[in-house]
């Protein structure tokens, strides 16, 4: 990946919730177009793995939900669940769902469920360097694909 070592810093200053840290983040491309839109969704798609790696049935993806909505119940504008609910039920396969959800919405979402993960599950945080790498490895191969 071109920006792989910019990618995975800005990544990790958003996951740990510090991306007002030196304009890292400032230096990225806007939004979910290109290499950096496609390196966050290989980040969210890890993420997922490991949140839903046991049950993901659709009461776990609620409760998943649900605990993102409470842990950011003060934010502005406020978390929008059927979004987030809408786009982890796309990425664990119900792909119809996606075609509801603007690229713009997907990818606050994925911000969001990746800073979420991050600070409540201690696994990912211990371990956020290989999350970021193989986030890396999928964005890649993601890329090759496309062509």
């Amino acid at each position: 990946m071109e920006h792989g070592n910019e990618f995975k810093q800005a990544m990790k200053a958003m996951a740990l919730g510090e991306s007002n840290g030196p304009d890292l983040v400032t230096a990225l491309p806007d939004g979910s177009e290109g290499p950096w839109g496609i390196y966050t969704a290989a980040m969210f798609a890890a993420i997922l793995d490991r949140v839903f790696r046991d049950n993901a049935s659709p009461e776990a993806v609620k409760r998943f939900t649900d605990g993102v909505r409470y842990a950011y119940r003060n934010s502005t504008p406020p978390v929008k669940t059927l979004v987030l609910e809408g786009l982890i039920r796309g990425m664990l396969g119900e792909d119809h769902l996606l075609d509801e959800i603007s690229s713009e919405e997907q990818y606050e979402a994925e911000l969001l469920a990746i800073r979420y993960v991050t600070g409540t599950d201690e696994h990912v945080s211990l371990h956020l360097e290989n999350y970021l790498v193989d986030a890396e490895t999928l964005a890649d191969s993601w890329m090759e694909d496309e062509g």
